[in-house]
């Protein structure tokens, strides 16, 4: 059981060694597949390679969270809305972080364009206020950079860079993913990528995508790293109304539970 933290160096040493992983605003998809989504153009988010954006013109927003069992008291919240034109992909992300003894909240907004065939780069920039009870608060900037790029018709290749000045604090911290998505059959994808922060090991992430049909798709997928191991299905209710929901089984948490719906 986690306990409340009675000092701030102890807040921050809880989220530095414990929960940055969980504290990382991934969606119910991205959570299932191992976090192996930086070359993904399925999945977009506050969390997400800012390169990537929602695939149909117009307005995509979608509301999601993740909490733990076991009434630990810890959970995060996110809201996403995108606008999708002719010259690219506006977004505007707002997270929450919620471990117990204080919060972490975060605003960001993102841009991309598809600069060339195949080539699509995007940045964010946004700010993550931490509320630490009676020991204060803090606010800090955060910069992102991403790229996506189609090697070939079934493999695509991503990075994704975060840069703050605080970078001891989930949902800001200096990290760089990359990774790449093979798509094995117009059903079935592989993903696999890589993750490394300041201070913390290399992390490794590894996922399976599969399109039962154009409105169900299971993954699964794994992660080093605080090892972690998950199961989710995103179903479509409408032509544009999909829900999503994933089991994640981590090495030294409870069982924790995704959960989200999109319009797209």
């Amino acid at each position: 059981m986690l306990r409340r933290p009675r000092t701030l160096g102890l807040a921050i040493a809880l989220a530095w060694s414990v929960l940055p992983a969980l504290a990382q605003e991934l969606t119910p998809l991205s959570d299932a597949l191992g976090g192996a989504t930086v070359a993904s153009t399925r999945t977009w988010g506050g969390g997400e390679n800012p390169a990537a954006g929602p695939v149909r013109e117009g307005f995509s927003a979608r509301v999601y969270g993740h909490t733990l069992s076991g009434g630990v008291g810890l959970s995060r919240v996110s809201i996403d809305a995108a606008f999708r034109a002719k010259l690219g992909v506006l977004q505007v992300h707002v997270q929450q972080f919620s471990p117990p003894g204080y919060s972490l909240t975060g605003a960001h907004v993102s841009a991309s364009r598809q600069l060339a065939d195949g080539l699509s780069l995007g940045v964010r920039a946004g700010v993550v206020r931490g509320d630490f009870d009676e020991y204060g608060s803090s606010l800090d900037a955060v910069a992102q950079a991403g790229v996506l790029y189609r090697v070939s018709k079934s493999l695509r290749a991503g990075a994704h860079y975060v840069y703050t000045d605080a970078p001891r604090l989930p949902l800001a911290e200096h990290a760089l993913r990359v990774g790449v998505v093979y798509t094995s059959s117009p059903r079935v994808q592989v993903l696999a990528g890589a993750r490394q922060a300041v201070g913390q090991r290399l992390a490794g992430q590894l996922g399976l995508r599969f399109e039962a049909s154009d409105r169900l798709t299971f993954a699964a997928g794994i992660r080093t790293g605080g090892l972690t191991y998950s199961l989710g299905v995103d179903a479509g209710l409408t032509e544009h109304v999909r829900l999503q929901l994933t089991a994640v089984a981590y090495q030294d948490l409870p069982l924790g539970v995704s959960y989200g719906a999109a319009w797209e």
